[in-house]
C-alpha cells in the first residue's frame, strides 16, 4: 500500500486533482511494465467490468490484478486502457478530473483533446448485455 497526503476537505479540488493525476501516470507507468511481458485483451472488449469501490476505501489495482479479479473502477480502467493506447503510439494521458453532478474525483482517459469515460463504456456495454 501506498500513502501519499491529500486533503480532499482543505485542498483546492485543482491541487486534488493534480495530485491524483501525477499518481495515476504512475500506475500507467506500471502497467506499460506489465504489457511488456503479458498480453491484455483490449479493455473496451475484454468482459471487464466496472464496479465502484466502497467509500473511502480506494485500491489502485494494476492490469494483471484488474484482468485477473473482472473489474476496476475509474482509475483502474484508466490507466489500463490509456497504457493500451500508448502501447499502440496514441498520445493517450490518463487525468483525473473533478466528478460532474457529485462530490468527488474522476479518472478518465485524454486522447487529441477528446475525453474518453472508460467507465462509462464499460457500464453502457454491461447494461446492453442485460
Amino acid at each position: 500500500m501506498i500513502g501519499f497526503p491529500v486533503d480532499y476537505r482543505r485542498d483546492q479540488p485543482e491541487f486534488v486533482a493534480k495530485k491524483l493525476t501525477a499518481i495515476l501516470q504512475g500506475l500507467v507507468a506500471l502497467n506499460l511494465v506489465e504489457m511488456e511481458r503479458q498480453r491484455f485483451a483490449p479493455l473496451l472488449d475484454s468482459g471487464i467490468v466496472y464496479r465502484r469501490e466502497p467509500r473511502w476505501s480506494e485500491m489502485w489495482r494494476s492490469a494483471s490484478i484488474v484482468y485477473a479479479q473482472g473489474f476496476g473502477d475509474c482509475e483502474d480502467l484508466s490507466a489500463i486502457l490509456a497504457a493500451q493506447w500508448i502501447r499502440e503510439g496514441l498520445p493517450a494521458q490518463a487525468i483525473v478530473r473533478e466528478a460532474r453532478g457529485v462530490p468527488g474525483f474522476h479518472a478518465v482517459v485524454m486522447l487529441r483533446g477528446v475525453e474518453y469515460d472508460p467507465s462509462a463504456i464499460l457500464i453502457r456495454k454491461e447494461r446492453r448485455r442485460s
